[in-house]
């Protein structure tokens, strides 16, 4: 295939400085640039770093960049772009303002170009995760716009219209059709409506069709399960969910396996964990998402003080399908034994339990993996 026409939700690409865990931007990026390791079913392989070994008992590590590593527009890859990129993103911050949690791991390193071609790390600790942080690490370079579109990856970017249309070109040798053109539709519907009518060659990101989907047989359908794991947070410096019991009570109160099967239509499984399945010892550690079992949520609240409100803070235009969730469950935590009234942290007034278990239905539905299918 000469070229390849596809629907995103969005086509975009962000400068270093944020960070995203959108699927449609990640997809462009995967094809733009490289990571610096990349990941394979919980292994280490190499990418933009062609090999690497450590000193110190780990506390020194030393990569060495691919020989033939050139950018889009020609230059070479070395170790001053790399580390000027690895500063950048350690300052990123995701929509809510929230740094990225690999600054933490990375806040007392000493990331410098030992030569054109090396790439040195140095800790005061031990820091083994410092593989997994570099595979989500894809180096980009600004063009003469201003625009963070140049990278090593199999395709470069020739035309970019921000948030519209972008034209991607194969790259080198590297496998795939001569050209993509991916151009943005926010409405999964849509995205699919563009494919039947022949409009583009493939769809992306169809779960989030609002009905229940229908896989035409007419088309090549793909499903991935994402490695995104969105999840709530809950307090547990103060109130309820300082107790250990209580966290663990919230988790058994909710039924994960009906949202997957009656909200998102079984495209999405629950999550046994915040990490991606294929993170580094995930398969070895075999876990198993906390099971659905209100009596054993009502147990262990039995010995939690639960006489004081709750305050719920919540985006609300996430997670997905929101008003469907809190339809479909609309008392559901306030029959396990919560408090009767809650405090919205919006208004900072005490609220009705039935009003609050809608948004707490709402806020409890973003503890899946979604499964993504992808048509052509």
């Amino acid at each position: 295939m000469k070229t390849l026409s596809v629907s995103l939700e969005k086509v975009d690409f962000l400068l270093p400085t944020r960070v995203t865990d959108d699927t449609s931007v990640l997809t462009l990026k995967n094809l733009v640039f490289e990571p610096l390791v990349r990941w394979e079913n919980g292994f280490a392989r190499p990418a933009l770093f062609s090999q690497w070994d450590h000193a110190n008992g780990g506390r020194v590590w030393r990569f060495h960049i691919r020989p033939d590593a050139i950018f889009h527009d020609g230059k070479p890859c070395v170790a001053s772009d790399i580390t000027g990129f690895v500063e950048g993103i350690l300052d990123a911050v995701d929509t809510f303002g929230m740094k990225w949690s690999y600054a933490r791991y990375l806040k007392d390193a000493r990331v410098t170009a030992e030569t054109d071609g090396i790439v040195r790390v140095e800790n005061p600790e031990p820091i083994a995760d410092i593989l997994d942080i570099f595979s989500e690490f894809y180096i980009c370079r600004i063009d003469p716009a201003g625009r963070p579109v140049l990278g090593t990856g199999r395709y470069r970017v020739t035309e970019f219209e921000v948030g519209r249309r972008a034209v991607l070109e194969r790259h080198g040798a590297s496998a795939g059709p001569d050209r993509i053109v991916a151009t943005a539709s926010r409405h999964a519907e849509m995205r699919y409506e563009l494919l039947k009518t022949g409009e583009v060659d493939a769809a992306l990101n169809l779960e989030r069709v609002e009905a229940k989907l229908d896989f035409n047989p007419g088309f090549a359908w793909g499903q991935a399960v994402n490695t995104l794991s969105v999840m709530y947070y809950l307090n547990c410096q103060e109130g309820i969910f300082r107790s250990a019991d209580a966290r663990l009570a919230v988790n058994h109160a909710v039924d994960t396996a009906a949202i997957a099967r009656d909200i998102f239509h079984g495209l999405a499984v629950p999550s046994a964990t915040i990490v991606s399945p294929y993170h580094l010892g995930a398969a070895k550690a075999g876990l198993s998402p906390i099971a659905y079992d209100p009596q054993e949520a009502k147990r262990l609240l039995d010995g939690v003080d639960t006489s004081g409100a709750i305050g719920l803070r919540t985006p609300t235009f996430m997670p997905e399908r929101a008003p469907t969730s809190a339809v479909s469950s609309p008392t559901r935590f306030a029959t396990w034994g919560s408090p009767s009234r809650w405090r919205s942290r919006k208004t900072g007034r005490n609220m009705p339990a039935r009003s609050a278990a809608r948004k707490w239905a709402t806020w409890r539905s973003s503890i899946l993996r979604r499964t993504a299918p992808t048509v052509s």
